[in-house]
């Protein structure tokens, strides 16, 4: 063998490339996306608790796991409301600090402001 296959990488297929863009777009995605997803399976499979009106003892379980099913998902939705309000806040105030330290910005609208206030008096 010469030193040039040292140089020769592995080409990625189609489906490894696939299957890294899922994960990639499953780790940006919040919890409670997935969360409605299982809703929607949820009420597909459990078309049952019509058929069980009958028996109260399970038509009571069947109604319990879809309400603390329902209030886990209203939790994490509103946990990833306030993640995202917090992260909105956080890069306002960043992009506000960059704003007025960059490049003499504050210093240069002082000096503006002083001259306004000299010209009007």
């Amino acid at each position: 063998m010469d030193s040039g296959d040292d140089d020769i990488r592995r080409v990625r297929s189609l489906g490894e490339r696939f299957w890294s863009g899922l994960r990639a777009s499953m780790k940006s995605r919040p919890v409670s996306f997935y969360l409605l997803l299982a809703m929607i399976v949820m009420l597909l499979l459990g078309s049952r608790i019509f058929q069980v009106m009958d028996d109260p003892r399970q038509f009571v379980l069947y109604l319990s796991l879809y309400f603390l099913f329902f209030f886990v998902l209203m939790f994490r939705a509103i946990m990833d409301a306030f993640d995202i309000a917090r992260d909105h806040f956080r890069k306002k105030e960043k992009l506000f600090r960059e704003t007025f330290v960059a490049d003499g910005f504050a210093d240069r609208l002082g000096s503006s402001v002083a001259q306004n206030n000299e010209d009007t008096t």
